[in-house]
This record gives structure tokens, sequence and C-alpha cells, in this order.
């Protein structure tokens, strides 16, 4: 069996007592199994040539992509002061795309 979840979140799994039986025929106990669905940062790295002589011309995007069925929140954290990133937080409906400019 392959269990997918439609968006993140809980999975919760219950099999009830007698749904199963193994190879000698011996039916299953009740059991309940709960992971969280969860996805991993994504980290975009923007490099400035050398002979680059107006950095703020330079741009990077992060586009968010959302196959589920619920609403994904998201929220961008810059690691330097001179780095603007928007929008700072949002969301992303089911199925769509959702991108992130930064400069």
């Amino acid at each position: 069996m392959t269990i997918t979840p439609d968006t993140l979140g809980e999975v919760r799994i219950d099999l009830l007592a007698g749904s199963a039986r193994d190879g000698a025929g011996n039916e299953s106990q009740a059991a309940s199994l709960s992971v969280e669905a969860v996805v991993q940062e994504t980290e975009v790295e923007v490099t400035v040539d050398s002979g680059t002589t107006d950095p703020t011309t330079i741009s990077a995007s992060v586009e968010l992509r959302n196959p589920g069925a619920t609403d994904i929140s998201f929220r961008t954290v810059s690691d330097v002061d001179w780095l603007l990133v928007t929008p700072e937080s949002g969301s992303c409906p089911p199925l769509a795309r959702s991108s992130s400019p930064s400069r």
C-alpha cells in the first residue's frame, strides 16, 4: 500500500483490529501511525561578479509550487541586511505557483 498526502501537515493512518491478515492467517491488531508531511527549506544563492558596477541591478527569484489541496504558508529570511526580499511572507494556493523576487 502506498499513501501519498494531498498537502502538508499531519498524516494519520489507523488500522482497525482484524482488517488484515498475516501469512499464517492471523488477524491484525489495531494500530495507528502519525507522521508530519513537510517540505525542506530552499536556499537561494546570489553571486555578484567582481566586474559588476551596479549591484542594485542584480535580481533573483524563487518559484514556489503547491501541488496540494490546501494553502501553503511561507516566509523568507535574509542573512544580510542589504538584501531586499519581497514578499517577506505569504501563501501559495492549492495547485498554484508563486514567485518571490529578491534584489
